[in-house]
């Protein structure tokens, strides 16, 4: 064993932190009083959980099936050395198994593409009153941009 590592198991940190050089949550993560009123605690014991724009919310209260999908699915990952080890090709073992538990469920990595339509609205004089006072017309010009957003992957 290396000088840098600790010699018993229970001296290594459970969860990443920044004293070992792992990143920490951004300051724009929710509290995590929310993730743990959110996450499961037998989830939380074995993953680090961080939501982002009350992401655990949100999903937990608008999307319960979904939520409790993925829920099922951490419980049932499990990671080996092995797995670790060997090269993944295309696709390594750990995402496959993911994906045996929720491509049956309706999850599919999915490629989405979108157009930015952007209206401009305003209002432009277009001649005078007899008194002297603008008569306006309301006047819009519509910019489009084509595939704003193209090809953007999302994984399960």
């Amino acid at each position: 064993m290396g000088t840098d590592e600790p010699e018993d198991e229970d001296e290594r940190p459970d969860k990443p932190s920044p004293s070992n050089g792992d990143a920490a949550p951004s300051d724009a993560a929710d509290p995590q009083a929310i993730v743990e009123r959110m996450i499961p605690a037998d989830v939380r014991s074995r993953y680090e959980v961080v939501s982002y724009r009350n992401a655990a919310v949100i999903l937990a209260e608008t999307q319960s099936r979904e939520f409790n999908e993925v829920l099922d699915a951490l419980r049932a990952f499990a990671i080996t050395t092995a797995m670790i080890r060997k090269a993944g090709g295309n696709e390594s073992e750990m995402p496959k198994l993911f994906s045996e538990k929720l491509r049956p469920l309706g999850w599919h990595e999915t490629i989405i593409g979108a157009d930015l339509n952007i209206t401009l609205s305003w209002r432009e004089e277009i001649r005078k009153s007899k008194k002297g006072k603008s008569i306006t017309a309301e006047k819009t010009r519509i910019i489009k941009r084509e595939k704003y957003l193209d090809g953007h992957k999302i994984d399960m």
